[in-house]
């Protein structure tokens, strides 16, 4: 097991086998979401519940807007979340920023 007590090795080379583990101390997970590096949000009104992933870095703003009171947006990353001039929770709305270090793989592990 790893560090987190994630059981080793998960699939190390991404060709479907549990075969491999990689370098680090704990099993990187491969990318599969729609955005495989960085994730740019700029000029998108929110007035539903939506949830943006991406393995690396999101950017929101300019003019990314969460509006109330319906307004829900949930930016998960691997690693970091970047709020620009412009980024916008109006009264009512909610704004979540996780950081999961499975975000984007698909994958829930312990």
């Amino acid at each position: 097991v790893d560090q987190r007590g994630a059981p080793r090795p998960l699939d190390g080379d991404g060709v479907g086998a549990v075969d491999v583990c990689d370098v680090g101390s704990v099993e990187a997970l491969p990318c599969v979401a729609p955005w495989v590096a960085d994730r740019q949000l700029a000029g998108k009104v929110i007035s539903t519940t939506e949830v943006f992933e991406a393995c690396y870095t999101i950017t929101a703003g300019p003019d990314f807007v969460v509006e109330g009171p319906a307004g829900l947006a949930v930016l998960k990353t691997r690693e970091a979340i970047i709020l620009r001039n412009g980024f916008t929770v109006e009264s009512g709305a909610t704004f979540q920023a996780i950081r999961d270090p499975t975000a984007g793989s698909g994958m829930t592990l312990p």
